[in-house]
């Protein structure tokens, strides 16, 4: 198949990607996922799973998902500084931002359709209801032929 696109002015999608303008180079890309292990090597995976690193000119912004996790990296702040220097990323700062994970909106429930009861099945269950000796199974059927239409179907 090689020598079939050997003519091709194919071009693969990642290098396509890679040129437009706007998205970060392929060496700023490399350093943020350095910064992204290391930060997962230092916080702990328990951490790094709710959290979400920012480096912008070594100040590091720190995104939690729950407040929790927030004030974990707050209470860690000296210990991640100092871990994230010892793996030669010499952050200047760490600024955490609580901001929870979206979700997605929920419509809202479907107004129940109610279907009323025809008089002639109304009166039914009250003829039931009033040769019955329970008076529990009465005053539900009672309850139950309440539910009528307005006008009387022929």
């Amino acid at each position: 198949m090689d020598f079939i696109m050997g003519d091709s002015s194919f071009t693969h999608l990642g290098q396509l990607i890679g040129n437009l303008p706007g998205l970060p180079a392929e060496s700023d890309r490399a350093k943020a996922v350095t910064q992204q292990q290391a930060w997962r090597k230092v916080a702990g995976d328990e951490i790094a799973a709710h959290t979400e690193v920012q480096v912008e000119n070594r100040n590091w912004r720190i995104v939690a998902d729950a407040p929790v996790w927030g004030h974990a990296v707050s209470q860690r702040r000296q210990a991640l500084l100092e871990g994230l220097t010892q793996a030669g990323l010499q952050p200047v700062d760490l600024m955490v931002e609580v901001r929870p994970p979206r979700t997605p909106v929920s419509t809202p429930a479907p107004v129940r359709q109610q279907n009323p009861l025809d008089p002639d099945s109304a009166e039914l269950l009250r003829q039931t209801a009033h040769g019955l000796k329970s008076r529990d199974l009465a005053e539900s059927l009672n309850r139950l032929s309440r539910h009528t239409s307005k006008n009387r179907s022929s």
